[in-house]
C-alpha cells in the first residue's frame, strides 16, 4: 500500500489536533521548536516505509490513508477459490481494489489500554 497521508495526535503538545501530513510528498521541509514532535513524525514516515508498521507510543493515535496496490492485496486475496466469497479470491474479488483508497484510525480505547483499527474504503 502507497500512503498518501499519515497524521497522529496526542502526543506531547498534539494533545488536541491532529499533526503529521495530509499529503505525502517526494520533498517536505519540517520545522519546529526542540520537543514538538519533529523526530516522533520523522519516525512515524520512516516506519510508514515498513512492509508491516509497529506503531511505538502508547496512548498516541493515528490516522493513515493510502492506496491499494496489486501487492498488498494479493497477500489478502490469493490465487485460491473461497465458497464463501464464491470463486478465485484474487480474480473475481480483490484485482477491483487495485487503486481504491483506503483510510485507516487507529484509536486507543476508553480505557487507554488497547487500540481499535478502522478501517473505511473511500469511493
Amino acid at each position: 500500500m502507497k500512503f498518501t497521508s499519515i497524521k497522529f495526535k496526542s502526543y506531547r503538545c498534539f494533545q488536541d489536533e491532529w499533526a503529521g501530513f495530509d499529503e505525502v510528498k517526494p520533498i517536505t521541509v519540517i520545522i519546529g521548536r526542540n520537543n514538538v514532535g519533529k523526530s516522533h513524525l520523522l519516525r512515524l514516515v520512516r516506519a510508514s516505509c515498513e512492509k508491516q508498521i509497529v506503531f511505538f507510543d502508547r496512548g498516541v493515535e493515528y490516522q493513515i490513508g493510502g492506496l491499494l496496490d496489486e501487492e498488498s492485496l494479493k497477500m489478502q486475496f490469493q490465487e485460491t477459490y473461497s465458497q464463501h466469497l464464491g470463486g478465485n479470491k484474487w480474480k473475481h474479488h480483490g484485482r477491483y481494489f487495485i487503486g481504491a483508497y483506503i483510510s485507516a484510525n487507529i484509536n486507543k480505547n476508553a480505557s487507554g489500554n488497547k487500540y481499535e483499527l478502522v478501517f473505511c474504503l473511500v469511493n
